[in-house]
């Protein structure tokens, strides 16, 4: 199982469709941000074999600039990675999931290379 619904808390033990669904979502965006894209890591819990977790998949971006990585918000779009926002400072953060029934799948947290958070 992938996705909760917002709001919601469940934590689940460690499942392969984890990985594999994270390696998809790394080839997908590598193709999207090509050169951009310095490192597109699985990060958070549901990266860690051995614990339990809440079934959203976590990949953190490195990219050289923020604003370059923004001019690419159409296409992520267009392939259903929706913008959120930058609530935290030095970072845009980005969904995936169900949106019509509340539940997301994937968080992508984008960071500038080598900067401090």
């Amino acid at each position: 199982m992938i996705g909760l619904k917002c709001g919601m808390v469940k934590l689940l033990e460690h499942q392969m469709i984890w990985d594999k669904s994270a390696k998809d979502v790394i080839i997908l965006l590598k193709s999207i941000w090509d050169k951009t894209a310095i490192d597109i890591q699985h990060i958070g819990s549901t990266s860690i074999p051995s614990i339990s977790a809440k079934p959203i998949i976590d990949i953190v971006v490195g990219v050289a600039s923020l604003e370059e990585a923004k001019l690419y918000l159409e296409r992520l779009e267009q392939c259903g990675i929706v913008f959120r926002g930058q609530d935290v400072p030095k970072q845009l953060l980005f969904a995936m999931g169900d949106f019509e029934k509340n539940t997301r799948t994937h968080h992508i947290h984008v960071v500038e290379w080598n900067s401090v958070a």
